[in-house]
């Protein structure tokens, strides 16, 4: 007769206080050491191990929605009782995607800050100026073209050292950044400095951000150094950290920048 599945592993059976403890070790998988994304509970011991690894240490046979192992000698790596088989543990799927959202999150935070401390320390290669908003935040009617959204910002003064930013919005939600300067070896300099690396760029004295990341930390190094209107400073920090433009509320992607 086949082995019939636990609905969830005992760790969640005893210990409802498991579900708070989403940085604990025990969301990773003993044998491959990864968040429990694909976790499964092997039995009678009810252990997790993820599906790939469960997988790969014995020839499981398909029983509906579980498996079985045959015949086969094969240890718990957990406490070595002899498992007979193992089913999808789709509680701690769920706890291992938060934590794994969670750590995604706080390291992308880390990043920021540590970008964010680094510029602040770092001298601007030239003068600062004042931006203001040449065309607004709008959409692009023309659909056959990638390019869905722009904002434009042009420097209100003379002899800046950067003379015009543009955010731009693409139909796949990217938000990139262009940046318009008049001495391409100083920025160059002053982006590696603030820990971004520019292996090439488009046109001379233009510079194009895609990444994200890239895209933040070069935008918070030229508010610090220049000055923006705080409704519009406010605007493109908020799209670059949605990371989607199609993510904004309409309300906001619409405000009016007068």
């Amino acid at each position: 007769m086949a082995a019939a599945g636990p609905a969830c592993s005992s760790k969640i059976q005893h210990d409802s206080s498991y579900y708070g403890k989403e940085d604990d070790e025990d969301l990773l998988c003993p044998i491959y050491m990864e968040p429990l994304i694909d976790a499964v509970s092997v039995w009678p011991c009810n252990h997790n191990i993820s599906e790939a690894a469960a997988r790969a240490i014995g020839n499981a046979n398909h029983n509906g929605s579980y498996y079985e192992y045959p015949n086969q000698n094969i240890p718990c790596p957990e406490c070595r009782t002899k498992i007979i088989g193992f089913g999808p543990d789709h509680k701690i799927r769920k706890l291992a995607q938060k934590f794994l959202a969670k750590q995604s999150e706080k390291k992308a935070k880390e990043s920021e800050e540590k970008a964010s401390d680094l510029s602040s320390s770092i001298p601007f290669p030239g003068k600062s100026a004042k931006f203001r908003s040449t065309i607004k935040w709008k959409e692009n009617l023309n659909t056959e073209i990638p390019l869905q959204k722009s904002l434009s910002f042009k420097s209100q003064s003379l002899d800046s050292f950067v003379i015009s930013i543009n955010v731009l919005g693409y139909k796949d939600g990217e938000v990139w950044i262009t940046v318009e300067v008049t001495d391409e070896d100083k920025f160059l300099r002053y982006l590696e400095k603030i820990g971004i690396s520019i292996k090439d760029h488009n046109t001379q004295k233009t510079f194009f951000f895609a990444i994200n990341q890239q895209c933040k930390t070069v935008f918070e190094a030229l508010a610090q150094n220049n000055k923006f209107e705080d409704k519009e400073y406010k605007f493109v920090k908020n799209l670059l950290e949605a990371g989607d433009w199609r993510k904004m509320k309409n309300n906001l992607s619409e405000e009016k920048l007068d």
